[in-house]
């Protein structure tokens, strides 16, 4: 079982029961070609985001970068690109923005058993003069609290060593950003259980 990313186990835990099957079947697919590029119609506009952040452009400059975004989709892919454009412009709106080398260098590798979760902040900036570590999200899924507690989790065990940092999620495409909170009640125990899941899918495909 290769290394994953955790956008792909995010995925997988946000998943409905019946759609996990679907997810890990596309992941290992993707990880067998080495290329996950072509299947993620969400990553020129991902990385477009890491880049504008990362150059510290302004918020205008940050729009002009988003519509140049070069895709190849279709009318359904490209509406929800552009939702998520919009989403993503309210956030960043009037916000001063400036890109943290240190937090955004910051890789971990979370393992249990034989799956190995490769943790790395998208964004890794400074708001308001403290630090954010931020994972971007971009499907039409609502990210509900329940849903949210085991990424919040993980992403802690990441950032114990930059403690100031705040961690969360960026709904890109609502625009909405949620941030950690407080301890999850047994998270550790609940991850290990996702885990698991993963593990024996990914077994049986």
């Amino acid at each position: 079982m290769p290394e994953i990313s955790l956008p792909t186990f995010v995925d997988f835990v946000l998943a409905s029961s019946t759609e996990r099957v679907t997810v890990v079947r596309q992941a290992k697919g993707q990880y067998a070609q080495g290329d996950k590029a072509a299947t993620d119609v969400y990553r020129p506009l991902r990385d477009s985001i890491i880049d504008a952040a990362r150059q510290n452009l302004s918020s205008p400059e940050t729009r002009a970068s988003l519509h140049k975004v070069p895709v190849d989709l279709n009318e359904h892919q490209a509406a929800s690109c552009d939702e998520c454009i919009m989403g993503y412009e309210r956030w960043r709106a009037r916000k001063q923005i400036a890109w943290d080398k240190n937090v955004a260098s910051k890789t971990s590798i979370w393992k249990q058993g034989r799956l190995a979760i490769r943790i790395a902040p998208e964004l890794g900036v400074v708001m308001k003069d403290v630090p954010h570590m931020i994972q971007l999200y971009f499907k039409k899924e609502i990210l509900s609290p329940r849903r949210l507690r085991p990424i919040f989790h993980l992403q802690k065990k990441h950032a114990r060593k930059y403690p100031q940092a705040i961690v969360g999620v960026l709904d890109v495409r609502r625009g909405e950003f949620h941030t950690y909170r407080k301890e999850v009640l047994d998270g550790e125990l609940v991850l290990a259980g996702e885990a698991a899941a993963f593990q024996t899918i990914w077994d049986k495909l």
